[in-house]
């Protein structure tokens, strides 16, 4: 009877969430004030349980021509959730901008990836061109960021 976060909250008893959510929203037309409850519900819900949320920006939506106007919408709300509750931002769209196609693959929607095996986590200049990497930098180095200001 209880939310899938609620139970995955209850069972894991996480202390940080990252938490990035919006890309299917922006894709499937979720209004902005609907988006914006349905996360914060999911930031209060990390707060009572003890759990510190990491909000995360969306990358950006390039199958259309010039892009999604939505995901900047998407992501300045991001931005002002975090800052409404206190809780920490962490900027993958910013990462990605700098990167070949602003990190996406070619079909303009998934973040690039190297596609040798075990290429995921190397951080490197030449790895951290794809944005499946720089993710993975970027949620390490937001984790890091908690746990020096917060957790330490």
């Amino acid at each position: 009877g209880e939310s899938p976060l609620a139970c995955e909250y209850r069972v894991m008893r996480p202390a940080v969430a990252l938490i990035m959510i919006g890309t299917n929203d922006v894709l499937y037309g979720v209004d902005s004030s609907t988006y914006r409850a349905n996360l914060e519900t999911i930031v209060q819900m990390s707060i009572n349980s003890g759990v510190i949320p990491v909000l995360s920006t969306i990358p950006d939506n390039l199958m259309e021509p010039g892009g999604s106007p939505r995901v900047p919408e998407i992501n300045d709300i991001i931005r002002s959730v975090a800052g409404a509750y206190g809780v920490p931002l962490w900027d993958y769209w910013l990462a990605l901008q700098a990167l070949p196609n602003k990190g996406l693959s070619p079909d303009n929607l998934h973040p690039s990836f190297d596609a040798a095996p075990g290429t995921s986590a190397i951080f490197t200049p030449d790895h951290l061109l794809y944005g499946f990497n720089m993710r993975t930098l970027t949620a390490l180095l937001a984790l890091n960021a908690v746990w020096q200001g917060a957790m330490y």
